[in-house]
C-alpha cells in the first residue's frame, strides 16, 4: 500500500509510521516538522497542509492509495488567536480533501478528529450532533462537518481519539512523572475518575486495520479508537509503582478543591500558571468515557496491555528524560 500520512512526526504519526513501515508499506509523511526519529526522515515530505497547492502536487507526485489525516495543532500559544492557530484543523483538512478527491489513486481516507467534540459530562451519543468541549473541540466539529460534505468518492473514515498515551507524550513525560518522581503529586481521595484511554502503539494498529477492513464496515463511519474504560488511579498508580516503587499519596478531594479554587483566583490576578486550577482538578476527578465497543468489536481487543504500555512508556522517559 502507497500511504501518505499528515503529520507523521506528530505523536501518533511517528507509531502509525513505525507500524506500516515495518508492514512493508510504502510512506510519505507530509509535515512542516522534521521527524526526530532519524531512521523516519526517508519518508519525510515537506510541506504546509494550508498550501494547498503543495499539498496537490504532494499528492499528484506520490499517488497515495491510502491517506492518514492526523495534522493538527492542539493547545495555542499565549496571545495567538484560535482562529489563526486552529485554521490548519479547518482549511488545512479543506486542502487534503480537495488533493485526495482530485487524486484518482486514493482509494481510503481516514480522517482524524477528536473525542473532544463531546463535552466530557454528556454521554457521547450518534456521529451526527455535537456537543464540543473548548476551540479545539470546535474546530474538530467543523472538521467533521467538512469532511461529511466532502462528496469523496473513495471510502472514507472520521476517528475520534480518546486520551492517547505512550512513548513520545512529552506532556505527560515533563509534568506528570516528574511531580510523581518528586514526590510533588498527590490525587483527590474517594472514587476514582473512569477514562477512555488509547495506548499510541495501539492506536496505530487500530488505524493500519481500518486501512484495511471490509469497506462497508467502515465507508462513511464515525469511530472513536482507543483500548477501553480504565480507572484513572490505576493508570497512575501503574507509572507511579514504574517510577518510585510504591502507589501515590492522597489529600482530601475538598482541600485539593480549594486549592483549584485559590489558582484559579491566582491565574485571573497574575495571569501565571498555579500548581492547581479548576480544570486540572476536573481532569483528576470527572469521568470522560467514550462508545469504544463497536470499534473492539470490530478490530478486536487491545494488543499491548496496559502495564505493557507503562513500562514501555516509562522506559522510553528514562532513555529520554527531556530537559
Amino acid at each position: 500500500m502507497k500511504l501518505l500520512v499528515t503529520g507523521g512526526s506528530g505523536f501518533i504519526g511517528r507509531h502509525l509510521i513505525e507500524h506500516m513501515a515495518a508492514q512493508g508499506h510504502e510512506i510519505a509523511n507530509l509535515d512542516i516538522a522534521k521527524p526526530a526519529d532519524e531512521s523516519h526522515a526517508a519518508y519525510f515530505q515537506p510541506c504546509n497542509i494550508m498550501d494547498g497547492a503543495a499539498v496537490k502536487a504532494c499528492f499528484q507526485r506520490f499517488q497515495p492509495e491510502a491517506v492518514v489525516h492526523l495534522a493538527a495543532r492542539t493547545d495555542p500559544a499565549p496571545g495567538v488567536p484560535v482562529e489563526i492557530y486552529y485554521a490548519p484543523i479547518t482549511g488545512g483538512t479543506q486542502n487534503i480533501l480537495d488533493a485526495a478527491r482530485s487524486t484518482p489513486s486514493v482509494a481510503r481516507v481516514v480522517v482524524t478528529s477528536t473525542q473532544l467534540v463531546w463535552r466530557p459530562e454528556c454521554p457521547a451519543v450518534g456521529s451526527e450532533e455535537y456537543r464540543p468541549f473548548a476551540d479545539y473541540g470546535r474546530a474538530k466539529m467543523e472538521m467533521e462537518k467538512m469532511t461529511k460534505a466532502a462528496n469523496l468518492s473513495c471510502i472514507w473514515t472520521i476517528i475520534r481519539p480518546v486520551l492517547i498515551w505512550g512513548p513520545w507524550h512529552i506532556f505527560y513525560r515533563d509534568t506528570l512523572f516528574r511531580a510523581i518522581q518528586k514526590g510533588y503529586y498527590f490525587h483527590p481521595s474517594g472514587q476514582s475518575a473512569v477514562l477512555a484511554l488509547g495506548y499510541v502503539k495501539n492506536i496505530a494498529r487500530q488505524i493500519g486495520k481500518l486501512l484495511q477492513a471490509d469497506s462497508a464496515l467502515v465507508n462513511q463511519k464515525t469511530l472513536y479508537v482507543g483500548d477501553g474504560l480504565f480507572s484513572l488511579v490505576d493508570w497512575i498508580n501503574g507509572y507511579s509503582q514504574e517510577l518510585t516503587g510504591h502507589n501515590i499519596r492522597y489529600l482530601p478531594r475538598s482541600l485539593i478543591r480549594l486549592l483549584a479554587l485559590f489558582g484559579d483566583l491566582y491565574q485571573t490576578v497574575t495571569k501565571r500558571r498555579f500548581v492547581m486550577d479548576s480544570v486540572r482538578y476536573r481532569n483528576m476527578t470527572d469521568d470522560y468515557t467514550a462508545p469504544l465497543e463497536p470499534t473492539l468489536q470490530l478490530l478486536g481487543p487491545p494488543e499491548i496491555s496496559l502495564q505493557q504500555g507503562i513500562k514501555e512508556t516509562v522506559a522510553w522517559a528514562r532513555k529520554y528524560p527531556g530537559r
